[in-house]
Order: C-alpha cells, then structure tokens, then sequence
C-alpha cells in the first residue's frame, strides 16, 4: 500500500501533494540485490535516480557482517520517471546496497482541477464600450466563465479592465481570448490564469480511482476559508459530469461549505501541515499534523461484507467533524477524527461520516453530538468500537459487550467531556513483544435496518495503554511484517482516543 509523509506549506499546497502523490508510480516490491558493506539493522536508504515528486525509502530489518540481508518500504515515492532496477540507495551506516524494485500504479487519476482567471491585460479594444461593461471569456471547459469589467474606454476602445468573476476552468482557453458582452464588439485579452500549484488560490479536484480494476470511484476534494480558518470539503460521487458544477456532479453527498450547511470537512492551517498518506485504488486515508493536532479523512471504499453485485457502491466520506466554520484546535468534542465521528450539534443533516448504503441511500453515521462543552452518544449508525451501536432490541441485545462485567462504555466512553474510561484494554501478556490489539472499525447501522456495512480499510482502534510505556503519536505497532502507524483523535491525549493504519 503506497505511503508517504512529509510537509506541505498550506492546504493548498497539501492537495497538490495528495494529488502529485495519488497519480504517480510507486515502489510496489522490494528485495536485496546487492547488500553492500557496514549497514547496521534500522538503517534508512533513499532510492537513487528517476524524476520524483517524493524518493522511495527502504529501512534495513537484518544484516549479516555489515551486509544487508532483508529490508522493507518505508515510503514508497511517488515517481514520474522511473529508476532502472536495481536502484543504488544513500544513507545509512554503510556503502554499496542497491535494492531490486517493481512500480505499481494506484490507478487515480484527475478529473477535475479548477483553474481561474487573476488578471487580463487588453489585447485589442474593439468598439462601442462603455466604462463598466462586463465581458464573459469564450472558451476553454468550465463550469463558470470568467468575466472582467471595463474600467476606462477611449472612444468606445477598451483600454484596461479588472476581475469581476475568476471563473472555474478545466482547460483554459488559449490567449488571446475573445470575449462576449458589454455594448460593443471586438475585445480580447490576455488573461493570467492561476498556477497549478500558485498558494492562496481557492482550488477544487474530482479523482477517479479504479477499485479492484472494474470500479470507477469518484471523489472530490475543494479547498475554502470560512471565519478566517481553513479547511477542505470532501464529497462522494456516483460519476462525473465535465459541465457539471462540483455541487452538482451525479449522486454527490451531502454538505456545501457555501451554503453553510453540515457536512465533510477537515479543519487544517494556512501553515505547515504535516501528512500521512495511506492510498490504493479503493480509498484515500490522510491524517493530518497541525501543531500538536491531528485531523483525519477517509474518502472511498469500505470493505463491505457483501458481494459487488449485493452492494454495489460502498462509498464512504469521513472527515470526522461536520461544521463547516471549526479552526484545527477546538475543544475535543465535535473534532474527533475518523474514527470517532461527532455532529457539531444535535443531528445534524449531513456529515460528519456519511455512507452510500445498498439501495443508494446517503446514510449519515455518527458516534455522537455536542452538547455544550460535552457530547451525547448516538447509536443508530456508529463506527464500532469506538462507537456503541443500540442493543435494546434484536439480536444485539444479547451482546455480552453491553451486559457482561464490564460495559463497552468502561473502555472507551461515549459521553463526558471527552469521558474518562474505567478500565483499560492492555497489550497481550506473556508475548515477545506485547502486542497492542487492533480492533477493526466497522460501520454499524440499528435504525432502521440491522446490518454491519462494512470495515473501514486497514484502519483500527487501538489502546495506547502500554506494558512498560503508553503509545503516542506516530508509534509504531508491527505484527508479523505488517506496520501500523498509531494516531491520537485531533487533541486527544486519552489512552482510548488512538487509532492505527496500516503503512505496510
């Protein structure tokens, strides 16, 4: 499974690292070819050569004598131009190794990447203009034409203009662009269209992942500022539309920061941000490090317990908060993270974790709600276990998690500010390395149907209660040759509010 990590200047700049990431080539395998000479065991070779947006690195897990006997990915790049195998490596204690690799594609791909218009200068003037014209721009893919207004004339000559509307383009027209409107004719501009990785500039995508080779999943991703903070909005799709309107592509979930209203959105910075991508071609996982806050998302497939045929469409858009204004370090209750989705306030309508269920219902799932500085639990349609679904009636009702000797509530709490447990889930006694359990997530519904979704993807809950010392932020748990990376829930520092997700 591709990963990467490292830093990105603003939201901005994180998506286009999420995007230069999701659509490139990956180390998919790797082997010792040559071990070279005085390595030592957690050594960190960088792959050498090729064009990269991110260089593959490996860590070194035995050695023999100095020499390299085995290895794993620890990143594994994100390459436009491969390097030859076998590649030569940097770093390290020692000299020499060079490591047989194959690439692999996620199978993503851009949709969708806004562009809009910033400036024009006038290429000819035409005739018949007055001050305060509007010319709309002709040509190009777009779902808004962008438009500028006539500031000064001579003779009806368009002499300068400046920006009324930006636009949002797919493909921008060639300049000089000729333009519609106004009481004259003949205009064009020069227009000065934003960069594709220009900061400050509001910017939307749609990818398409392949799934399992016949899917087509479609999600989107548009950055905004509301209250001064700053933030992404994700969505789930059924297609795309070209001269549709993001708002308005086919079977999009719910929640539109511009109209204010609930939905799927991840609290981030106008500053460095710290990222963790986990991607295949079923799903996206990012987590996200601002100061000493971590926010999360999951935007993609599920693991449902069914057949393609059964369902057909398991989407999943988990941003773990659903107010469209939060700033990244709010009080704990509504900015939870993906694996403990919490309403900002009492149900809302959409958000924060909606589910496309199998009659192609958008199902909003959620662990709880605010409730001044505290939360209410929710148990129609959890994420388990950090969620308790109903047990009152039905076949749940007999769960012993409920009525045993300890409540599920006794280990991970669902009500309080955040909650304080009673008991703690420890790592395995009597083992080598005492290890930390990993619970799948899974999606339970209990109203109106009783039916478990599916598992959120390679994604766990995990106590950070420790044998010698607790887990923290970033921790390692290996089990076998599999690696998880543990996260805290946005500021949480309780030994209840981790997760994990699987790097490799």
């Amino acid at each position: 499974m591709p990963f990467d990590t490292g830093t990105a200047t603003d939201k901005i700049n994180l998506l286009d690292k999420l995007r230069d990431f999701i659509t490139s080539q990956h180390v998919a395998t790797a082997a010792v070819s040559n071990g070279g000479t005085g390595y030592t065991a957690g050594d960190i070779l960088t792959a050498s050569g090729g064009t990269f947006f991110t260089a593959a690195t490996f860590e070194v897990l035995t050695v023999s004598s100095g020499v390299i006997t085995a290895l794993r990915i620890v990143k594994n790049g994100a390459y436009t131009s491969n390097p030859s195998s076998p590649v030569n490596t940097t770093g390290g204690t020692g000299t020499g190794a060079t490591v047989t690799v194959t690439f692999a594609s996620t199978g993503w791909t851009v949709q969708r990447e806004s562009q809009e218009a910033l400036s024009a200068t006038v290429q000819a003037g035409g005739t018949g203009y007055a001050v305060n014209d509007i010319l709309t721009v002709v040509g190009g893919t777009f779902t808004t034409a962008g438009q500028f207004k006539v500031t000064a004339v001579s003779g009806g000559v368009v002499t300068t203009v400046t920006l009324q509307t930006k636009g949002s383009y797919q493909i921008i027209p060639a300049n000089p662009v000729t333009t519609t409107g106004g009481g004259g004719t003949g205009c064009t501009l020069n227009v000065t269209w934003q960069a594709q990785n220009q900061a400050g500039v509001e910017k939307e995508m749609i990818f398409k992942g392949v799934g399992s080779g016949s899917d087509e999943i479609y999600v989107g991703i548009r950055t905004y500022v509301m209250s001064s903070n700053h933030l992404w909005e994700l969505a789930g799709m059924t297609g795309y539309q070209a001269a549709s309107t993001f708002s308005t592509q086919p079977g999009i979930s719910g929640g539109r920061h511009n109209l204010t209203e609930d939905g799927h959105y991840v609290p981030l910075a106008n500053s460095t941000i710290t990222y963790f991508f986990f991607v295949n071609g079923r799903r996206i996982i990012c987590v996200f490090k601002i100061g000493t806050t971590y926010t999360s998302m999951y935007l993609g497939w599920l693991d449902p317990f069914a057949t393609p045929a059964e369902y057909p469409y398991p989407m999943m858009v988990n941003a773990g908060n659903s107010d469209p204004t939060p700033l990244f370090t709010p009080t704990p209750i509504p900015n939870s993270g993906i694996l403990d989705p919490m309403g900002h306030v009492s149900n809302p309508v959409n958000g924060p974790c909606s589910i496309r269920d199998p009659g192609g219902n958008w199902r909003q799932f959620r662990n709880g709600d605010q409730s001044g500085s505290a939360r209410n639990e929710e148990n129609e349609a959890v994420l388990y276990p950090a969620g308790e679904p109903d047990r009152t009636t039905g076949v749940l009702a007999v769960d012993q998690g409920a009525s045993g000797t300890h409540q599920q509530s006794d280990f991970i709490p669902n009500v309080g500010v955040p909650g304080t447990q009673t008991y703690n889930l420890w790592p395995t006694p009597h083992t080598p390395s005492n290890i930390s359990p990993l619970w799948p997530v899974m999606a339970i519904e209990c109203v109106p149907d009783r039916m478990v979704m599916g598992e959120m993807s390679d994604t766990y809950w995990v106590s950070a209660q420790g044998e010698s010392t607790n887990l923290v932020a970033e921790d390692q748990v290996t089990v076998g040759n599999d690696v998880y990376l543990v996260f805290p829930q946005a500021n949480r520092t309780d030994i209840w509010a981790h997760f994990a997700v699987k790097r490799a």
